[in-house]
């Protein structure tokens, strides 16, 4: 999918259909409005750029950006 934690590339508002298949999604991750971002306890959210992004899961650990 091309994704990267290295700030590099775009912030990913709309992530392929397929990331949830790959990667541990919180239970209403497409119900989100922010960018993706990796929480605390490794669940993927769409809340990045909110202040209570990840807040039932520990906060969140890292953005994850589209692009090599």
């Amino acid at each position: 999918m091309g994704y990267n934690f290295c700030g590099r590339g775009t912030l990913i508002y709309h992530p392929d259909p397929r990331t949830c298949a790959y990667f541990s999604c919180i239970a209403n991750l497409r119900s989100g409005s922010g960018y993706l971002v990796e929480c605390r306890d490794g669940q993927y959210s769409l809340t990045g750029g909110h202040t209570s992004a990840c807040s039932a899961h520990g906060g969140v650990l890292r953005t994850v950006f589209s692009g090599t």
